[in-house]
């Protein structure tokens, strides 16, 4: 009994990664452009939080 309900917890808790579509606490991946001009693949708070802007393609 006790692994039946240990598999349902975990189904239950993979299903939610895949309802927010990979997306984080930090935000989605965003490409961001940082102050210094390079572009690079990043989430997005961390993008804001370096003073980066999000590259709108």
């Amino acid at each position: 009994m006790k692994y039946t309900l240990l598999a349902i917890l975990l189904s239950i808790s993979s299903f939610n990664i895949f309802a927010y579509g990979g997306a984080t606490e930090v935000g989605p991946k965003v490409s961001c452009e940082l102050p210094d001009g390079t572009v690079s693949e990043t989430y997005l708070l961390l993008c804001k939080g370096n003073g980066g802007t999000v590259k709108v393609d």
